[in-house]
């Protein structure tokens, strides 16, 4: 065997090393994808179950405003109480 085989050798293992990472560096990197979109969906999911939620408050909310004087003293008691929840959130 010459010199420039044992350096071609070399340099081969070398080269075929460096792959090796990159490989496992590129599989991590999917997983990690992966597990990152599993995680987006199911937040997506929780996202649209709050915002009918909210949709459904928002509506009630409004049919109370619309009501006239007869919820006027269930509306100052809302809003009391959201006050109340408001501060107590923000310090």
């Amino acid at each position: 065997m010459t010199c420039w085989d044992a350096e071609n050798k070399r340099l081969a293992e070398n080269l075929s090393s460096k792959v090796s990472r990159f490989k496992s560096l590129a599989l991590d990197i999917d997983r990690d994808a992966e597990d990152q979109n599993v995680y987006l969906d199911s937040m997506d999911s929780n996202f649209m179950s709050a915002t009918g939620l909210l949709m459904g408050s928002v509506k009630r909310f409004s049919t109370m405003v619309r009501s006239g004087r007869d919820n006027r003293k269930l509306l100052c008691c809302f809003n009391w109480t959201g006050l109340n929840f408001l501060s107590a959130l923000l310090p």
